[in-house]
């Protein structure tokens, strides 16, 4: 079994956008998880990331924000929004 748990302080009313979209990514992508013999057919229907947009993907996940995610790896915010709409 497996178990996906998001913690959030108790001040916290409602999960913010970045938040729901973050977990909407994870569960539309952990099915293979909860079926081992299915983990080749789950991997070839993801779509294919390039370098920049697996990056970028880190670190949206490591919680940066859309302007820091374009200073750190030096593209502007609309590029970021981009690889986003992609990712």
């Amino acid at each position: 079994h497996s178990t996906f748990a998001f913690v959030r302080h108790t001040n916290s009313l409602r999960f913010s956008k970045r938040e729901l979209y973050l977990a909407e990514l994870l569960f539309s992508h952990s099915s293979w998880i909860h079926d081992p013999s299915n983990i080749e057919s789950q991997r070839t229907a993801l779509p294919k990331l390039t370098p920049r947009q697996r990056a970028v993907l880190q670190l949206i996940v490591e919680g940066e924000a859309n302007k820091a995610i374009a200073k750190k790896l030096g593209l502007s915010i609309h590029t970021i929004g981009d690889h986003i709409k992609v990712i």
